[in-house]
């Protein structure tokens, strides 16, 4: 009986000792991080924006990253997510750029707000994918990443609004291998350097609105 218990002892002080480790990788969460804009001088328009919550087609609406392998196959990555649905990511990173920028006087806001604005901005995400390639040359790893835009005006006098723009945009980024973390990174420019084009494109939709306004 003694022997026994002595077993046991032993048992449970070697189980201690052992470090169990798990065979599953820790979940990598990534953001879009703003990059340096392309303007070093920008007018500010007298007005609010208010940016509607971007929408995504239903094969890209997700949180997991994705890339298209040699384009045969669609990877949906587990352990590599956006930190946030997409929706949310992107408008919130329009939101944040225009407003740093002081791109409108009385601020780019979302729905939530009860601010009124003069111009809405509305996005859909066409395409939002990455490719990759299994022998790994560079040139084949790359995001392809597509938004049709829609920019409206009130028309003064009435509940209506008018189209100022409607077009659509896209982008191309190369990355340095096909590892996952390099799909983030790569989207970040792509959003950056859009959000750019697209916001030059706002101020000649309204300034050309203006102008028709003041001639009328």
């Amino acid at each position: 009986m003694k022997s026994l218990y002595k077993y046991c002892i032993l048992l449970v002080c070697l189980t201690g000792c052992i470090s169990i480790k798990s065979d599953y990788p820790a979940i990598e969460y990534y953001r879009l991080e703003q990059e340096q804009t392309k303007y070093r001088n920008i007018g500010t328009i007298p007005n609010a924006l208010l940016l509607r919550d971007f929408t995504l087609s239903e094969e890209i609406d997700t949180d997991r990253l994705i890339a298209v392998v040699d384009n045969t196959s669609v990877k949906r990555y587990f352990y590599h997510r956006w930190i946030t649905d997409c929706s949310s990511l992107i408008t919130d990173f329009i939101v944040k750029r225009y407003n740093e920028m002081n791109t409108f006087a009385n601020g780019v806001v979302k729905s939530t707000s009860i601010i009124m604005a003069d111009y809405i901005l509305e996005g859909h995400i066409l395409d939002m994918v990455a490719h990759n390639s299994e022998e790994n040359k560079q040139e084949k790893n790359d995001i392809s990443l597509s938004i049709r835009i829609t920019l409206l005006g009130k028309i003064p006098n009435s509940t209506e609004n008018e189209v100022l723009l409607s077009k659509v945009y896209t982008r191309k980024e190369t990355r340095p291998n096909n590892l996952a973390t390099t799909i983030a990174p790569a989207f970040s420019k792509a959003f950056s350097s859009l959000a750019d084009e697209i916001l030059g494109d706002i101020q000649i939709a309204i300034a050309r609105k203006e102008y028709y306004k003041e001639e009328k």
